[in-house]
């Protein structure tokens, strides 16, 4: 899955687009792909997989079809070997020469995204839409003849990838920056001795967070994970241990990931009027701005619910919900002064029927005490 980098370290993903293997191209074939594109997108637009218990929104499957907008196969001859098992020898592909490889068919589906999202708000469902934090990513094997990292070409590494490729999660490998795993002791994170680990990783620029995955090969090819995870200046969350086989247990820690940023980013649309207001904060050019400003105003007493709704350039609007009116909210910002007052722009207009406030957010930015 491609990624496209915005303004800052997170990653604007394919949220709508979804790839599913086929057997042939026969319509009926087609339509179960269509379906099982669209579970694939709406667990990433909805970052949890509660909705199938919906029946609204499990109604929508068998209605997948309405929401395509386009779709095209591809076939992919198969070019590499599998993973050879312990023991096994690697299949020498230069002995292949002349013998024609299998291919595989696959459909690329492409949703509708104001259609879809129309319908999904109308369930009453929150929808993760704008950028997403990219972390990296951290694989510790912990097998019987030693520990090392691992990256995205072991099998449980490919896992991982196709689970968060599935989820709408932008990994980076921490094998494509050298220069940092010499710097973490695997005793220490084995040990859960963490806190040197913790400090690394908020110096490490271009990314949003980590994910620190633990494995160790049980009997019967499967595996045990468990680990934690983090955005820079946020809390760490623990992520609960499995065993299965790697692509089970890649799916239980991916999908928790995104159940936690989901509840952190995902937007609801259904406020009511009353005692709402949008606010606009220029000059957002960075993930630490964003999530500073977005701890702030969370923070001031008037604020019962914060949606972030747009981040178009360095400008972030927010819509929040409010236990006074928008002039008070004012007032409260003046008593704790972070971000500085700014004139509208022009070039980003506010998109809201609702009282607007306008803000810029400053360059040597540091938080206010919180009052005792």
């Amino acid at each position: 899955m491609g990624h496209v980098l915005v303004a800052w370290g997170a990653v604007q993903v394919p949220l709508y687009q979804a790839e599913v293997e086929v057997r042939d191209r026969q319509p009926a074939t087609r339509d179960r792909a269509f379906r099982e594109a669209l579970e694939v997108v709406l667990d990433r637009l909805t970052g949890t997989a509660d909705w199938r218990t919906d029946p609204a929104m499990a109604g929508m499957l068998p209605r997948a079809a309405q929401w395509v907008e386009r779709y095209q196969y591809h076939e992919r001859t198969e070019t590499t070997s599998a993973e050879p098992a312990a023991g096994e020898e690697s299949l020498d592909l230069s002995a292949l020469q002349g013998i024609e490889l299998p291919t595989r068919l696959w459909l690329e589906v492409n949703f509708a995204p104001r259609a879809l999202a129309s319908s999904v708000k109308r369930s009453g469902y929150a929808i993760w839409e704008g950028p997403r934090p990219q972390l990296v990513v951290w694989l510790l094997d912990d097998g019987l003849s030693g520990r090392r990292w691992v990256g995205p070409e072991d099998p449980l590494g490919k896992a991982l990838q196709r689970a968060a490729d599935h989820w709408g999660l932008p990994l980076v490998w921490v094998q494509s920056r050298p220069e940092l795993v010499g710097r973490v002791q695997m005793a220490d994170v084995a040990g859960g001795f963490m806190e040197d680990f913790r400090t690394l990783q908020a110096q490490i620029a271009g990314t949003d967070g980590y994910l620190l995955l633990k494995s160790r090969p049980l009997p019967g090819g499967t595996v045990s994970l468990s680990g934690e995870f983090a955005l820079h200046e946020g809390d760490v969350h623990a992520l609960e241990p499995a065993k299965d086989d790697p692509d089970s247990v890649a799916q239980v820690a991916l999908s928790a990931v995104s159940r936690v940023l989901a509840s952190r980013f995902a937007v609801a649309y259904d406020l009511t009027l009353e005692n709402r207001a949008r606010i606009q904060v220029q000059g957002v050019d960075s993930y630490h701005a964003y999530a500073r400003t977005l701890r702030y105003l969370e923070a001031l007493p008037p604020v019962e619910q914060l949606t972030p709704v747009r981040l178009e350039g360095d400008v972030l609007e927010v819509e929040v919900s409010l236990a006074t009116s928008a002039a008070r909210l004012a007032e409260f910002m003046g008593l704790r002064p972070f971000l500085n007052p700014a004139m509208p722009l022009e070039t980003v207009p506010a998109q809201s029927e609702l009282p607007v406030l306008y803000f810029l957010y400053p360059q040597q930015a540091r938080l206010p005490e919180q009052s005792q």
